[in-house]
């Protein structure tokens, strides 16, 4: 099981006293800090085995697509990244942006790489290195906003990626309907709430 685990470090700080006459008085050592005590990580099984079959149903498949949309909150206002994903196999990839400003699109058609932003008449070419995954194709287009997708197709390992050490709890949460979709969604926590995410699922996925 992961664990979070605070560490609590106590540094003394030694201050000589320097007296003309009298010896130096002995003070009092401080009090000993307890560290904190570690919070495990809670993750339910169903969490686990939905990522484990729906990888499973993914890497049957010849090609998949995958939508994203986040909003980044902070100071100013909100910001929402969208784009997505639509991979065919062996390591055929488009990839489209949409970063709060033009549009960013990246393609391989195999063995070459063409990225673009819109509103540009030119665009970056350059050859896909031999015997290049397609982990590393997904990387190369710009596909970083779409780790899972990576994860789910080529990790041996998906849910150990996907639940961070960083999250406290890994949950279902309440199905939802995405573009006509039952979707099954997973809702994280980081640090006891701190912060929250979600992954919707498409059932027919799994």
């Amino acid at each position: 099981m992961n664990r979070i685990t605070a560490l609590a470090a106590l540094i003394t700080l030694l201050v000589p006293a320097v007296y003309a006459q009298d010896p130096p008085t002995q003070q009092d050592p401080p009090p000993a800090v307890k560290p904190e005590t570690p919070v495990a990580q809670v993750v339910e099984p169903e969490v686990k085995a939905l990522l484990e079959k729906s990888a499973k149903a993914y890497r049957a498949l010849k090609g998949l697509q995958s939508t994203l949309k986040m909003t980044l909150t902070g100071e100013g206002e909100p910001r929402t990244v969208q784009g997505k994903v639509v991979i065919e196999r062996p390591n055929k990839v488009r990839v489209v942006l949409q970063p709060g400003g033009p549009k960013i699109t990246s393609v391989s058609n195999g063995t070459l790489f063409f990225q673009g932003e819109e509103g540009k008449p030119t665009y970056l070419k350059t050859k896909i290195v031999e015997g290049m995954g397609l982990s590393q194709v997904l990387d190369r287009t710009g596909a970083l906003l779409f780790p899972i997708v990576n994860w789910m197709l080529t990790d041996p390992d998906p849910a150990k990626k996907i639940i961070l050490p960083a999250f406290s709890s890994a949950k279902m949460g309440k199905a939802e309907t995405i573009n006509s979709s039952v979707c099954d969604v997973i809702e994280f926590e980081v640090m006891g709430g701190q912060a929250k995410a979600t992954i919707a699922i498409d059932r027919s996925d799994n």
